[in-house]
């Protein structure tokens, strides 16, 4: 499966700057940073980071690309590797967050990553949507479904009760069978990636992410 994926870092030391620098100097550091061997599970190539970004001012950095794997759940293992090679033993709070979502949007995870005293990266929270849970979040953020539910109706060929119309059949959609309907397909890739950024923005401010 292919995946998108962007890692935010708060609050690097100085250590941690000069080691992002390096990363963002030369692809083979990104390499070291996540695995020893991470080809073995995940495909990653130089074209396939899209942007990386080290502000030394305010000791944050960013990285953004698309990666291949069979097994998204054990990514976060794969980049929380990455925050621990960029925190010491300093005792300095560092903070990163994850955002992760295939390709075709049926999938999203977030992920909430802080380092304790002794300089250990671990998860500390996170938001998972399967594909099901990614269309309510979609059909919920976007009224413009209101508008469309009748042709949606149509596509799937459902008979009606105009008087009451089986609601929760859009709302808690089976994917497999309303992306049938060509005016839902449509409605669903207009609007996916601004609802997961929209969601990543309440998750960072939740999280209380570069406060």
């Amino acid at each position: 499966m292919n995946f998108e994926y962007q890692i935010k870092i708060r609050n690097l030391s100085k250590k941690g700057i000069q080691k992002f620098q390096d990363i963002e100097n030369n692809y083979e550091s990104l390499i070291e940073a996540l695995s020893s061997d991470p080809e073995e599970t995940f495909g990653m190539m130089r074209e396939e980071i899209w942007e990386i970004e080290c502000h030394v001012e305010s000791g944050s950095g960013m990285i953004m690309g698309f990666i291949q794997s069979a097994f998204p759940d054990s990514m976060p293992e794969l980049f929380t590797r990455l925050h621990q090679n960029l925190i010491d033993a300093s005792g300095t709070e560092t903070h990163a967050v994850l955002h992760i979502f295939q390709e075709s949007y049926q999938y999203y995870a977030s992920y909430k990553m802080e380092s304790s005293d002794d300089g250990i990266s671990a998860i500390k929270d996170s938001c998972i949507l399967d594909h099901h849970e990614v269309h309510e979040q979609i059909i919920m953020e976007k009224n413009g479904i209101m508008e469309i539910q009748a042709e949606i109706y149509e596509d799937l060929d459902i008979e009606l009760d105009k008087e009451d119309w089986d609601w929760d059949d859009v709302v808690y959609p089976d994917p497999s069978r309303i992306m049938q309907s060509g005016v839902y397909f449509d409605f669903f890739y207009d609007n996916a990636l601004s609802v997961f950024r929209s969601l990543q923005e309440e998750l960072e401010e939740g999280w209380g992410f570069g406060k």
